[in-house]
């Protein structure tokens, strides 16, 4: 009986606080996004809702006749499920994060300090990956085959553009100076995280923590880059595809086999460094944590101001993005244990 009411006790409680997120998520999103219709004379037409508007209001030009609204049942429906699919994954971590902090005599007082060196070092390790992503990337081809000046941009959200002049003349010279940042980036990572993998355990914790976000980064992204240049009529896989005629399914495939061969290495090598600066938490909790980087910034390039994004495009982008940390979850078992054995063959070695 006493076990029921504790069973009963956590449904409520996760109940409650999901309930909590999706009025505050959906209240905010709905009051402090909104879109103005193409201008109609007489008409002022404006749309309420993220991330599609739901609400409708029709005001008469010039006033005092009252707005007119309306509600778009179908768009409210679908941003009533986004939220509460959102707000059911928050609360979930929420309170695997609650359980496992009642499971501790103490907490080490230097647990903040560690979540803020990580967000920190999450947050710097884009906007490096980025620039390197332009500089070493295009910028570094585009300067062999000629270009004198280059200028390279990047946003605080972690995105970018290279520009170089003169005009490059060569034809292939211009092929690998928009490849060369997505080539130049993954074998970058990849010469990381190969590092990490190789080299186990050894130096600082924060140190290895710090190349294992500079190779994530550099290895996700790029993969990320091809499959959405599958989807869109911009960034480096269009413009490759209008200089090669390569058609954009295989830049697709090729995004897709790439991130196929990252996300078991990246998963372990969380595992065996990262994952060991909270002990206070369950690692297949944290490892599915690390995976919401991508709709992150999937969110992230919704708000961008150097990308425009149609909302039907933003809601399937972002359902894909959260498979990496679905799938954590039935492979945590199968990750935790190859890095057992890696560890273990490592100290065999030592």
């Amino acid at each position: 009986m006493c076990r029921r009411r504790r069973e009963l006790k956590k449904i409520h409680e996760f109940i409650i606080i999901m309930l909590i997120i999706f009025g505050l998520c959906f209240a905010i999103s709905t009051l402090g996004f909104n879109v103005n219709d193409p201008s109609i004379i007489s008409l002022k037409v404006v749309r309420y809702g993220f991330p599609v508007t739901w609400l409708k209001t029709t005001t008469s030009l010039p006033p005092p006749p009252p707005p007119q609204y309306a509600i778009l049942w179908f768009e409210l429906f679908v941003d009533i499920i986004f939220y509460l699919v959102l707000s059911a994954v928050i609360s979930f971590i929420v309170m695997k994060a609650k359980r496992q902090h009642e499971n501790l005599k103490k907490v080490p007082q230097s647990l903040w300090a560690r979540f803020l060196f990580i967000i920190l070092t999450a947050y710097f390790t884009k906007l490096i990956t980025c620039g390197i992503h332009e500089l070493l990337g295009h910028g570094l081809w585009a300067r062999i085959f000629g270009a004198n000046a280059i200028e390279v941009y990047v946003s605080w959200l972690g995105f970018g553009w290279c520009k170089w002049n003169p005009a490059l003349e060569s034809h292939i010279g211009n092929v690998m100076a928009m490849a060369g940042g997505l080539i130049n980036t993954f074998i970058i990572g990849a010469a990381i995280l190969m590092f990490l993998f190789f080299v186990h355990k050894r130096g600082s914790l924060y140190i290895r923590s710090f190349l294992f976000w500079l190779g994530f980064w550099a290895t996700i992204t790029q993969p990320g880059y091809l499959l959405l240049g599958g989807f869109t009529t911009k960034g480096d896989p269009w413009q490759l595809h209008l200089l090669t005629g390569v058609p954009l399914s295989f830049f697709v495939l090729l995004g897709f086999g790439l991130l196929l061969l990252v996300y078991p290495i990246i998963s372990m090598l969380f595992l065996s460094d990262v994952s060991r600066l909270f002990p206070e938490y369950s690692q297949k909790t944290l490892l599915f944590a690390l995976w919401l980087a991508m709709p992150i910034q999937v969110i992230f390039l919704m708000i961008s101001p150097e990308h425009a994004m149609p909302i039907e495009m933003f809601i399937i982008l972002l359902a894909v993005s959260m498979i990496p940390s679905l799938l954590s979850l039935p492979l945590f078992k199968f990750f935790n244990r190859m890095t057992e054995k890696q560890v273990s063959r490592s100290v065999q070695e030592d």
